[in-house]
C-alpha cells in the first residue's frame, strides 16, 4: 500500500494511500486519514480511512498536501491498460475538508499520454496546490520521461497554470522525494537526469509557479547538484529553514561499489 503524508500545520498529519480492500469491484482505490497531534483521528474521518476514489480502473500513487483550511488536496494516477496507444495514466485530484468530506474531484490530465503525479505542495500566495508529475509521450510511439507541473485552485479544482519543470534530452526519473517544500512558497524539484550516461541528480528551485530568479538557480532544465562523475541512483532531499536544499544520494563508482 503506497502511502504519503504531510503536516496539517497543527502538529498532526494527513496520510493518503492506495488500498486493495475493494479489488473485486473497483480495483485499487485511494484512501486518506487525518491524525491529530494527540494521535487521535480527526472528527468526521472514519477509523479505517476515508475513501477518496472508486473508479473501475486502479487509482494509484497518491500524494497529499494540506489546503491550509483544515483539509487537504490529494493527487493520484488513474491507470488505463491498452487504451488507444497502450498503458497510461490520467491525473486526478480531490479536495477533502476538515470533516473528511470530498469537496471536489477534478480531472487534471486526461490524454493518451503517461501523466502520473509524483508530489504536491500548497502555494499560499495563489491558494493553489502545485502538482508535480512525470510525463511521457505515448501516442507518437513513445518518448522520454519529462517532468511537468500543474497549479490547481484549492477553491474549485480548476487548473490555473501548466508549466514545464524539465524537458531535457534523456529520461528524467524521480527519486524518493522529488518535490521538496521550502519557506515562503518556494519548492524544489529533484530528480535523476538522463541527459548524460551517469544519471546525474538535478534540481530546480521554484518560487510559487515561477522558476527561481536567483542567478545561482537558472531557469530552464535545472542544474546538477553533484558532479557528473559516477552513476547516481536513489536520492532523498529535504529543505532546511533557511531554504537550502540538502540531498543524500546513492552513487556507484566505476568499479560498481555503492557509496
Amino acid at each position: 500500500q503506497f502511502q504519503t503524508m504531510c503536516s496539517d500545520g497543527s502538529g498532526g498529519v494527513f496520510i493518503a494511500w492506495q488500498d486493495a480492500r475493494n479489488t473485486a469491484t473497483t480495483g485499487i482505490d485511494v484512501y486518506a486519514q487525518h491524525v491529530l497531534a494527540n494521535g487521535t483521528i480527526a472528527p468526521g474521518w472514519t477509523a479505517n480511512g476515508v475513501r477518496v476514489s472508486s473508479n473501475l480502473n486502479d487509482d494509484t500513487f497518491p500524494f497529499v498536501a494540506s489546503d491550509h483550511a483544515g483539509g487537504c488536496v490529494i493527487a493520484y494516477g488513474l491507470f488505463f491498460v491498452n487504451r488507444a496507444f497502450g498503458s497510461d495514466y490520467d491525473m486526478i485530484a480531490s479536495r477533502l475538508n476538515a470533516a473528511g468530506a470530498i469537496v471536489w474531484t477534478s480531472t487534471i490530465k486526461s490524454t493518451a499520454e503517461y501523466e502520473s503525479p509524483v508530489g504536491c505542495n500548497y502555494i499560499a500566495s495563489r491558494n493553489d496546490v502545485v502538482i508535480l508529475y512525470q510525463y511521457r509521450l505515448v501516442s507518437a510511439g513513445g518518448g522520454n520521461y519529462d517532468l511537468k507541473a500543474s497549479a490547481v485552485s484549492v477553491v474549485n479544482g480548476a487548473i490555473d497554470s501548466d508549466f514545464d519543470v524539465c524537458t531535457a534530452a534523456g529520461d528524467q526519473y524521480v527519486g524518493v522525494s522529488p518535490l521538496v517544500p521550502g519557506p515562503n512558497d518556494t519548492w524544489y524539484a529533484v530528480w535523476r537526469d538522463g541527459r548524460t550516461s551517469n544519471y546525474t541528480v538535478y534540481a530546480r528551485l521554484f518560487n510559487g509557479i515561477t522558476g527561481a530568479f536567483s542567478g545561482s538557480w537558472p531557469l530552464g532544465d535545472g542544474k546538477p547538484v553533484v558532479p557528473d562523475l559516477y552513476y547516481h541512483s536513489t536520492v532523498r532531499a529535504v529543505c532546511d529553514p533557511s531554504g537550502a536544499l540538502w540531498t543524500a544520494i546513492t552513487t556507484a563508482g566505476y568499479t560498481g561499489t555503492g557509496d
